[in-house]
């Protein structure tokens, strides 16, 4: 019975994954052309936070926009804060003692149908409205968390490959609707799998299923691959497969070959120029921005113009005045390290912290530029130990 419930999966996963060749691109990082704020973006827009004793926080670690409010996790304060859109603070949620690993806030999620916030901490999940008032708990160890599309239905992105773990055969995509699993996708076996071996195996800095354009849809990537597949309610469908130069590339035979077996990220170590896969992706028309992870972290992130063919990196992009000469991402390792927050329907977000904002401003007050109210009043009134400024950004379609 097992045989056939496998044989079964994997006749479901060829036909959901592979029914459709994904667009191929190729592209070579080192050739990626740079541009300014004005050439690559329609808009770009600063929004501070309001900053009083109980909305100050350190960094932004997940950020979740909805119709009304941003809604940012910084687990340095452990808290969650609701800001309105115009920057405003609203609530907070305070999760207690950060010296405390069961009070860590790990994770955070939307459910758009019931307009909830579901916080994860180690051991339980709680909801709560977007007035942070807690509506109820739930005990959970459950390494996994839902993404929640429309009409109740979810998809859980799971893979924990380990050599201790018992010899049984799991799957990375779970999908449920009202709760009850009606699909599964790529089956592994956790105790055999071949990054079993592997005491580290890829993992990006952000959660592996990503905001799509609609609420029907999400971006999903795998560790150690060039493909971007996009998942619904009716399964899995690879939408883009990169194809970068040979010096940068995988192996070929990288997750087979046994030689590679428990060694991997000592080649990679050594390697440092090879792209490790594909992550942080997001599609804003016809630009695909993405990030290619490696060690040799000095220029990842990138925009892939599909009606021009043209590769921009994003690092290349220089401030004018549709930025007012500020930056539109964090310098030094930020950006390159966690990439965007998140996207909307119309908007990319990044931020940046109010130190380095600061000395933008000192550093081009020669270029006399013209700052938007907020901003203005921002400069006026604040210093450089406020909130991060959060950055808009909406892309033009044609690069």
């Amino acid at each position: 019975m097992k045989i056939i419930l496998l044989f079964c999966m994997i006749f479901m996963l060829n036909t959901s994954t592979f029914g459709q060749e994904p667009q191929v691109i190729r592209v070579d990082p080192y050739y990626a052309m740079g541009g300014t704020a004005g050439q690559i973006f329609q808009e770009v827009n600063y929004i501070p936070l309001e900053t009083t004793k109980e909305s100050l926080f350190g960094r932004i670690n997940q950020l979740l926009v909805t119709k009304d409010y941003y809604i940012i996790l910084d687990q340095h304060t452990n808290c969650v804060l609701f800001f309105f859109k115009n920057g405003k603070y609203h609530a907070k949620i305070n999760g207690g003692n950060t010296g405390t690993k069961e009070n860590l806030l790990y994770n955070i999620t939307l459910n758009p149908d019931k307009e909830e916030l579901l916080v994860r901490q180690p051991h339980q999940i709680s909801t709560y409205s977007f007035d942070g008032k807690k509506l109820r708990e739930e005990k959970s160890k459950s390494l996994t968390w839902p993404y929640f599309l429309k009409k109740n239905r979810t998809i859980t992105a799971s893979y924990y490959p380990e050599k201790t773990l018992k010899d049984s055969i799991k799957h990375e995509l779970q999908f449920k609707e009202d709760g009850k699993v009606y699909l599964e996708l790529l089956p592994y076996n956790q105790k055999t799998d071949v990054l079993a071996a592997d005491s580290y195996y890829y993992s990006p800095s952000h959660p592996v299923l990503n905001k799509a354009a609609t609420d029907s849809t999400a971006i999903y990537w795998r560790p150690y691959d060039y493909q971007i597949h996009e998942v619904s309610p009716q399964g899995l469908k690879t939408k883009y497969k990169f194809i970068f130069p040979l010096a940068m590339s995988l192996p070929e035979n990288f997750l087979n070959d046994s030689s590679y077996v428990g060694k991997r990220v000592e080649f990679l170590d050594k390697n440092k120029q090879i792209i490790q896969g594909i992550s942080n992706f997001y599609q804003m028309g016809s630009n695909l921005f993405f990030k290619t992870p490696k060690s040799n972290t000095t220029d990842n992130a990138f925009i892939y113009n599909l009606k021009s063919g043209k590769l921009i990196s994003i690092t290349k992009i220089s401030p004018d005045s549709s930025s007012a000469y500020l930056p539109i991402v964090s310098p030094g390792s930020e950006f390159l390290n966690n990439n965007f927050h998140t996207r909307d329907e119309q908007y990319l977000y990044t931020s940046i912290p109010s130190l380095f904002i600061f000395r933008s401003k000192e550093a081009t007050v020669d270029k006399k530029p013209v700052y938007p109210p907020a901003l203005k009043t921002y400069f006026e009134t604040r210093n450089n130990k406020d909130n991060p400024v959060l950055i808009q950004l909406k892309p033009k379609d044609q690069l």
